[in-house]
Protein backbone atom coordinates (compact mmCIF):
# COMPACT_ATOMS: atom_id res chain seq x y z
CA UNK A 1 0.00 0.00 0.00
CA UNK A 2 1.39 3.44 -0.84
CA UNK A 3 2.06 6.15 1.75
CA UNK A 4 -0.71 7.87 0.42
CA UNK A 5 -3.19 5.27 0.54
CA UNK A 6 -2.25 4.36 3.68
CA UNK A 7 -3.24 8.06 4.81
CA UNK A 8 -6.43 7.65 3.62
CA UNK A 9 -7.09 4.52 5.19
CA UNK A 10 -5.79 6.07 8.40
CA UNK A 11 -8.49 8.97 7.93
CA UNK A 12 -11.04 7.34 6.84
CA UNK A 13 -10.66 4.78 10.27
CA UNK A 14 -10.54 8.15 12.17
CA UNK A 15 -13.96 8.84 10.67
CA UNK A 16 -15.51 5.62 11.16
CA UNK A 17 -15.16 5.80 15.00
CA UNK A 18 -16.88 9.51 14.61
CA UNK A 19 -14.14 12.10 15.07
CA UNK A 20 -14.75 13.68 12.07
CA UNK A 21 -16.80 13.43 8.61
CA UNK A 22 -15.15 11.08 6.24
CA UNK A 23 -15.43 13.60 3.65
CA UNK A 24 -13.65 16.69 5.39
CA UNK A 25 -11.02 13.81 6.33
CA UNK A 26 -10.48 13.33 2.72
CA UNK A 27 -10.07 16.67 1.67
CA UNK A 28 -7.49 17.53 4.63
CA UNK A 29 -5.02 15.06 3.29
CA UNK A 30 -1.48 16.28 2.27
CA UNK A 31 -1.65 13.83 -0.69
CA UNK A 32 -1.50 14.92 -4.41
CA UNK A 33 -34.03 16.99 -26.03
CA UNK A 34 -37.03 16.31 -27.41
CA UNK A 35 -36.50 13.98 -29.76
CA UNK A 36 -35.25 15.91 -33.15
CA UNK A 37 -36.81 13.89 -36.18
CA UNK A 38 -33.04 14.80 -38.34
CA UNK A 39 -31.78 12.05 -35.95
CA UNK A 40 -31.49 8.24 -37.12
CA UNK A 41 -33.97 6.15 -35.30
CA UNK A 42 -32.53 3.87 -32.64
CA UNK A 43 -31.89 0.71 -33.97
CA UNK A 44 -34.23 -2.42 -32.52
CA UNK A 45 -33.10 -3.64 -29.79
CA UNK A 46 -34.07 -6.99 -30.46
CA UNK A 47 -32.05 -7.06 -33.92
CA UNK A 48 -29.16 -4.86 -32.33
CA UNK A 49 -25.85 -6.89 -31.45
CA UNK A 50 -24.94 -5.31 -27.97
CA UNK A 51 -20.95 -6.02 -29.34
CA UNK A 52 -18.00 -4.75 -27.29
CA UNK A 53 -16.78 -1.08 -28.28
CA UNK A 54 -13.81 -0.47 -25.79
CA UNK A 55 -11.98 -2.71 -23.75
CA UNK A 56 -10.49 -1.08 -20.32
CA UNK A 57 -8.34 -3.64 -18.51
CA UNK A 58 -10.70 -6.17 -17.68
CA UNK A 59 -13.90 -3.97 -18.92
CA UNK A 60 -15.58 -4.27 -21.45
CA UNK A 61 -17.83 -1.41 -22.84
CA UNK A 62 -20.69 -2.17 -25.68
CA UNK A 63 -21.62 -0.44 -28.67
CA UNK A 64 -24.93 0.68 -26.90
CA UNK A 65 -23.70 2.51 -23.80
CA UNK A 66 -21.06 4.51 -26.64
CA UNK A 67 -24.38 5.87 -28.59
CA UNK A 68 -26.32 6.51 -25.69
CA UNK A 69 -23.76 9.04 -24.91
CA UNK A 70 -22.71 10.01 -28.38
CA UNK A 71 -26.73 10.99 -28.97
CA UNK A 72 -25.76 13.84 -26.65
CA UNK A 73 -22.92 15.33 -29.15
CA UNK A 74 -25.34 14.32 -32.33
CA UNK A 75 -27.97 16.72 -30.93
CA UNK A 76 -25.79 19.79 -30.37
CA UNK A 77 -24.47 18.93 -34.06
CA UNK A 78 -28.02 19.15 -35.52
CA UNK A 79 -28.88 22.25 -33.42
CA UNK A 80 -25.65 23.74 -35.40
CA UNK A 81 -26.85 22.50 -38.48
CA UNK A 82 -30.05 24.53 -37.60
CA UNK A 83 -28.70 27.42 -37.30
CA UNK A 84 -26.39 27.59 -40.16
CA UNK A 85 -23.36 27.01 -37.34
CA UNK A 86 -21.92 23.64 -39.53
CA UNK A 87 -21.99 23.26 -42.88
CA UNK A 88 -23.76 19.46 -44.56
CA UNK A 89 -20.21 18.78 -46.31
CA UNK A 90 -18.77 19.27 -42.79
CA UNK A 91 -21.20 17.16 -41.15
CA UNK A 92 -18.88 13.33 -41.53
CA UNK A 93 -16.13 15.25 -40.22
CA UNK A 94 -17.41 16.69 -36.60
CA UNK A 95 -19.21 13.26 -36.01
CA UNK A 96 -16.07 11.63 -36.46
CA UNK A 97 -14.60 13.31 -34.09
CA UNK A 98 -17.69 13.84 -31.62
CA UNK A 99 -17.70 9.83 -32.11
CA UNK A 100 -13.70 9.74 -30.79
CA UNK A 101 -14.38 12.02 -27.91
CA UNK A 102 -17.18 10.01 -26.66
CA UNK A 103 -14.85 7.08 -26.82
CA UNK A 104 -12.23 8.82 -24.93
CA UNK A 105 -14.88 10.16 -22.39
CA UNK A 106 -15.84 6.46 -21.49
CA UNK A 107 -12.37 5.24 -21.41
CA UNK A 108 -11.27 8.04 -18.72
CA UNK A 109 -14.71 7.19 -17.04
CA UNK A 110 -13.67 3.99 -16.80
CA UNK A 111 -10.06 4.23 -15.54
CA UNK A 112 -11.87 6.52 -12.51
CA UNK A 113 -14.47 3.90 -11.61
CA UNK A 114 -11.97 0.92 -11.63
CA UNK A 115 -9.74 3.07 -9.45
CA UNK A 116 -12.49 4.42 -6.96
CA UNK A 117 -13.66 0.91 -6.41
CA UNK A 118 -10.17 -0.20 -5.77
CA UNK A 119 -9.80 3.17 -3.30
CA UNK A 120 -12.90 2.20 -1.59
CA UNK A 121 -11.90 -1.10 -1.11
CA UNK A 122 -8.45 -0.15 0.21
CA UNK A 123 -10.16 1.97 2.56
CA UNK A 124 -12.65 -0.46 3.98
CA UNK A 125 -9.34 -3.05 4.12
CA UNK A 126 -7.79 -0.62 5.90
CA UNK A 127 -10.61 0.49 8.85
CA UNK A 128 -11.16 -3.10 9.13
CA UNK A 129 -7.50 -3.65 10.01
CA UNK A 130 -6.98 -1.05 12.21
CA UNK A 131 -10.01 -1.67 14.47
CA UNK A 132 -9.75 -3.08 17.59
CA UNK A 133 -10.17 -6.15 18.24
CA UNK A 134 -12.96 -6.17 20.45
CA UNK A 135 -15.00 -4.71 17.64
CA UNK A 136 -16.25 -6.97 15.15
CA UNK A 137 -15.51 -6.86 11.12
CA UNK A 138 -18.95 -6.64 10.31
CA UNK A 139 -19.65 -3.61 12.63
CA UNK A 140 -16.62 -1.71 11.47
CA UNK A 141 -17.52 -1.91 7.68
CA UNK A 142 -21.01 -1.21 8.84
CA UNK A 143 -19.75 1.80 10.23
CA UNK A 144 -17.93 2.95 7.49
CA UNK A 145 -21.01 2.70 4.97
CA UNK A 146 -22.91 4.91 7.33
CA UNK A 147 -20.58 8.06 7.12
CA UNK A 148 -20.39 7.01 3.24
CA UNK A 149 -24.29 6.94 2.77
CA UNK A 150 -23.83 10.89 4.68
CA UNK A 151 -21.75 12.12 1.91
CA UNK A 152 -23.63 10.14 -0.79
CA UNK A 153 -26.63 12.08 0.47
CA UNK A 154 -24.67 15.46 0.35
CA UNK A 155 -23.20 14.89 -3.23
CA UNK A 156 -26.80 14.17 -4.08
CA UNK A 157 -28.03 17.66 -2.62
CA UNK A 158 -25.56 19.22 -4.10
CA UNK A 159 -25.76 17.93 -7.87
CA UNK A 160 -29.50 18.37 -7.24
CA UNK A 161 -28.82 22.29 -7.08
CA UNK A 162 -26.58 22.70 -9.59
CA UNK A 163 -29.32 21.40 -12.10
CA UNK A 164 -31.49 23.56 -10.76
CA UNK A 165 -33.44 21.20 -8.66
CA UNK A 166 -35.09 18.01 -9.11
CA UNK A 167 -37.64 18.75 -11.56
CA UNK A 168 -34.77 20.36 -13.67
CA UNK A 169 -32.50 17.09 -13.48
CA UNK A 170 -35.43 14.74 -13.64
CA UNK A 171 -35.93 16.54 -17.43
CA UNK A 172 -32.62 16.21 -18.46
CA UNK A 173 -31.91 12.52 -17.74
CA UNK A 174 -35.34 11.99 -19.64
CA UNK A 175 -34.05 13.30 -22.67
CA UNK A 176 -31.00 11.09 -22.06
CA UNK A 177 -32.61 8.39 -21.85
CA UNK A 178 -32.10 8.02 -18.33
CA UNK A 179 -33.88 7.37 -14.76
CA UNK A 180 -33.47 9.26 -11.34
CA UNK A 181 -32.87 5.74 -10.48
CA UNK A 182 -30.44 4.79 -12.32
CA UNK A 183 -28.77 7.85 -11.63
CA UNK A 184 -29.30 7.62 -7.56
CA UNK A 185 -27.52 4.41 -8.40
CA UNK A 186 -24.24 5.95 -10.02
CA UNK A 187 -23.97 8.52 -7.35
CA UNK A 188 -21.08 5.80 -5.69
CA UNK A 189 -19.23 5.65 -8.44
CA UNK A 190 -19.50 9.62 -8.83
CA UNK A 191 -18.30 9.96 -5.14
CA UNK A 192 -15.40 7.78 -6.15
CA UNK A 193 -14.60 9.38 -9.10
CA UNK A 194 -13.92 12.91 -6.69
CA UNK A 195 -11.74 11.71 -4.41
CA UNK A 196 -9.31 9.57 -7.04
CA UNK A 197 -9.21 13.09 -9.10
CA UNK A 198 -9.00 14.94 -5.77
CA UNK A 199 -5.84 12.71 -4.24
CA UNK A 200 -4.35 12.07 -7.65
CA UNK A 201 -4.11 15.93 -8.88
CA UNK A 202 -3.02 17.00 -5.67
CA UNK A 203 -2.80 20.62 -4.22
CA UNK A 204 -3.47 23.48 -6.71
CA UNK A 205 -1.98 26.81 -5.83
CA UNK A 206 -2.60 30.10 -7.88
CA UNK A 207 -0.43 33.08 -6.45
CA UNK A 208 -0.96 36.64 -7.36
CA UNK A 209 2.09 36.55 -9.47
CA UNK A 210 1.05 33.83 -11.53
CA UNK A 211 -3.02 35.41 -11.58
CA UNK A 212 -1.19 39.09 -13.19
CA UNK A 213 1.03 37.11 -15.59
CA UNK A 214 -2.53 35.63 -17.03
CA UNK A 215 -4.10 38.77 -16.93
CA UNK A 216 -1.65 40.71 -18.77
CA UNK A 217 -1.68 38.10 -21.42
CA UNK A 218 -5.35 37.86 -21.97
CA UNK A 219 -6.51 41.17 -21.73
CA UNK A 220 -9.99 40.30 -23.40
CA UNK A 221 -11.40 38.22 -20.71
CA UNK A 222 -11.20 40.83 -18.57
CA UNK A 223 -13.42 44.35 -19.58
CA UNK A 224 -16.53 45.91 -17.99
CA UNK A 225 -18.93 45.29 -21.05
CA UNK A 226 -20.96 48.61 -22.38
CA UNK A 227 -23.84 49.58 -20.91
CA UNK A 228 -27.62 50.73 -23.01
CA UNK A 229 -30.31 52.85 -20.40
CA UNK A 230 -32.68 53.55 -22.96
CA UNK A 231 -36.31 53.97 -23.45
CA UNK A 232 -38.76 53.68 -25.95
CA UNK A 233 -42.22 54.45 -27.19
CA UNK A 234 -43.33 51.77 -29.23
CA UNK A 235 -46.53 52.71 -31.34
CA UNK A 236 -47.58 49.22 -33.03
CA UNK A 237 -48.98 49.04 -36.26
CA UNK A 238 -51.78 46.46 -35.43
CA UNK A 239 -53.33 49.22 -33.21
CA UNK A 240 -54.36 51.17 -36.02
CA UNK A 241 -56.21 50.89 -39.30
CA UNK A 242 -53.74 51.78 -41.60
CA UNK A 243 -49.93 52.29 -41.72
CA UNK A 244 -50.05 56.01 -42.50
CA UNK A 245 -52.73 56.35 -39.20
CA UNK A 246 -50.10 54.69 -37.26
CA UNK A 247 -47.22 56.89 -38.61
CA UNK A 248 -49.58 59.90 -37.95
CA UNK A 249 -50.07 59.06 -34.35
CA UNK A 250 -45.96 58.49 -33.93
CA UNK A 251 -45.74 61.85 -35.06
CA UNK A 252 -48.24 63.83 -32.53
CA UNK A 253 -46.31 61.48 -30.09
CA UNK A 254 -42.98 63.14 -30.94
CA UNK A 255 -44.27 66.62 -31.13
CA UNK A 256 -45.47 66.41 -27.72
CA UNK A 257 -42.45 65.34 -26.78
CA UNK A 258 -40.66 68.21 -28.60
CA UNK A 259 -42.82 70.43 -26.26
CA UNK A 260 -41.38 69.35 -22.77
CA UNK A 261 -43.91 66.53 -22.04
CA UNK A 262 -42.50 63.73 -19.82
CA UNK A 263 -41.23 60.67 -21.92
CA UNK A 264 -41.52 58.11 -18.90
CA UNK A 265 -44.93 59.70 -18.53
CA UNK A 266 -45.72 59.29 -21.74
CA UNK A 267 -44.73 56.02 -22.43
CA UNK A 268 -46.89 54.71 -19.15
CA UNK A 269 -49.82 56.61 -20.17
CA UNK A 270 -49.90 55.31 -23.59
CA UNK A 271 -49.44 51.65 -22.55
CA UNK A 272 -48.61 50.85 -26.11
CA UNK A 273 -45.83 48.86 -24.73
CA UNK A 274 -45.70 45.99 -21.88
CA UNK A 275 -44.24 44.90 -19.98
CA UNK A 276 -41.74 48.57 -20.36
CA UNK A 277 -45.06 50.35 -19.94
CA UNK A 278 -45.00 50.13 -16.33
CA UNK A 279 -41.00 51.13 -16.22
CA UNK A 280 -41.98 54.61 -18.22
CA UNK A 281 -40.83 53.03 -21.46
CA UNK A 282 -37.16 51.87 -19.89
CA UNK A 283 -35.96 49.37 -21.85
CA UNK A 284 -35.19 46.39 -19.05
CA UNK A 285 -34.77 43.01 -18.65
CA UNK A 286 -36.27 41.47 -15.48
CA UNK A 287 -36.80 44.80 -14.28
CA UNK A 288 -33.12 45.67 -14.72
CA UNK A 289 -31.76 48.05 -16.97
CA UNK A 290 -28.19 49.15 -17.99
CA UNK A 291 -27.51 45.77 -20.47
CA UNK A 292 -24.91 45.67 -22.71
CA UNK A 293 -24.83 45.83 -26.62
CA UNK A 294 -27.26 43.40 -28.31
CA UNK A 295 -29.93 43.03 -26.06
CA UNK A 296 -32.19 45.53 -27.91
CA UNK A 297 -30.27 46.16 -31.56
CA UNK A 298 -32.78 48.09 -33.32
CA UNK A 299 -33.02 50.39 -30.54
CA UNK A 300 -29.67 50.72 -29.68
CA UNK A 301 -28.88 51.20 -33.56
CA UNK A 302 -31.20 54.89 -33.08
CA UNK A 303 -29.39 55.68 -29.52
CA UNK A 304 -25.91 55.19 -31.03
CA UNK A 305 -26.53 58.37 -32.99
CA UNK A 306 -27.87 60.64 -30.08
CA UNK A 307 -26.87 62.73 -26.92
CA UNK A 308 -27.31 61.50 -23.72
CA UNK A 309 -30.72 62.73 -22.35
CA UNK A 310 -31.89 63.08 -26.52
CA UNK A 311 -35.16 61.32 -27.90
CA UNK A 312 -35.31 60.03 -31.56
CA UNK A 313 -37.30 61.21 -34.60
CA UNK A 314 -40.24 58.06 -35.12
CA UNK A 315 -38.62 55.19 -36.94
CA UNK A 316 -40.52 52.72 -38.78
CA UNK A 317 -39.58 49.10 -38.46
CA UNK A 318 -41.15 46.00 -39.55
CA UNK A 319 -44.27 46.20 -37.29
CA UNK A 320 -44.51 49.53 -35.51
CA UNK A 321 -43.01 53.09 -35.23
CA UNK A 322 -39.92 53.15 -32.65
CA UNK A 323 -39.59 56.49 -30.62
CA UNK A 324 -36.31 55.98 -28.22
CA UNK A 325 -34.80 57.94 -25.77
CA UNK A 326 -31.35 57.80 -24.86
CA UNK A 327 -31.01 58.29 -20.93
CA UNK A 328 -27.27 56.94 -21.05
CA UNK A 329 -24.34 55.13 -22.44
CA UNK A 330 -20.84 53.66 -20.74
CA UNK A 331 -18.91 52.15 -23.18
CA UNK A 332 -16.48 48.40 -22.60
CA UNK A 333 -14.00 49.03 -20.05
CA UNK A 334 -10.62 47.58 -19.26
CA UNK A 335 -11.01 46.18 -15.74
CA UNK A 336 -8.06 47.00 -13.27
CA UNK A 337 -6.02 43.89 -12.56
CA UNK A 338 -7.16 44.75 -8.49
CA UNK A 339 -10.44 44.45 -9.61
CA UNK A 340 -10.03 41.11 -12.01
CA UNK A 341 -7.43 39.24 -9.13
CA UNK A 342 -10.36 36.97 -8.09
CA UNK A 343 -11.76 35.51 -12.03
CA UNK A 344 -7.74 35.69 -13.26
CA UNK A 345 -6.89 33.33 -10.39
CA UNK A 346 -10.25 31.08 -11.01
CA UNK A 347 -9.51 30.89 -14.63
CA UNK A 348 -5.50 30.31 -13.92
CA UNK A 349 -6.95 27.41 -11.20
CA UNK A 350 -8.99 26.06 -14.20
CA UNK A 351 -6.25 25.20 -16.83
CA UNK A 352 -3.83 24.23 -14.13
CA UNK A 353 -6.70 21.33 -13.28
CA UNK A 354 -7.41 20.63 -17.18
CA UNK A 355 -3.54 20.59 -17.36
CA UNK A 356 -3.20 17.69 -14.43
CA UNK A 357 -6.37 15.62 -15.75
CA UNK A 358 -5.00 15.49 -18.89
CA UNK A 359 -1.58 14.30 -17.44
CA UNK A 360 -3.10 12.05 -14.88
CA UNK A 361 -5.42 10.32 -17.60
CA UNK A 362 -2.37 9.79 -20.39
CA UNK A 363 -0.41 8.27 -17.57
CA UNK A 364 -3.48 6.03 -16.57
CA UNK A 365 -3.75 5.28 -20.36
CA UNK A 366 -0.57 4.57 -20.38
CA UNK A 367 -0.58 1.62 -18.18
CA UNK A 368 -3.54 0.03 -18.70
CA UNK A 369 -4.77 -2.33 -21.35
CA UNK A 370 -7.04 -0.22 -23.87
CA UNK A 371 -8.72 -1.97 -27.07
CA UNK A 372 -10.76 0.37 -29.34
CA UNK A 373 -13.00 -1.76 -31.31
CA UNK A 374 -15.64 0.38 -32.55
CA UNK A 375 -13.06 3.57 -34.20
CA UNK A 376 -15.63 4.83 -36.46
CA UNK A 377 -19.30 5.42 -36.05
CA UNK A 378 -22.01 3.39 -37.02
CA UNK A 379 -22.99 4.27 -40.71
CA UNK A 380 -26.15 5.04 -39.61
CA UNK A 381 -24.38 8.55 -38.31
CA UNK A 382 -23.33 9.19 -41.49
CA UNK A 383 -24.74 10.74 -44.37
Amino acid sequence: MTRCSGLLVAAVHAAAIGRMPLLALLLALPCACAENPLRPPDPDPTVFENQTAIRVNTEAIGIREVESRFADAVDLLLGKVQKGELKPERWNEEVRKAWDETLQTLIQDALLDQLGRQLRNEIIAGVVRRAHPSVAPERVVERYKRLEDDELRKLKKEMVEEAGGEGELRAALERKGRTFDEWERDLRSELFRRYVLYQSLGPITVSPRVAREYYDAHQDKFTIPDAWKLRRIRVPKEKFTTREAAEEAAKLIHKKLVEGVDFAQLAASLKYDPPHDAYGGALTVDGATGWPSGHFPAEEKLAAGLEDGAFSEPKEVADAFLIVKRDGYRPLEKQAFEDALERASVLVFGELVKEKKRAFFEKQKRESYLEILAKEPPKRWLR
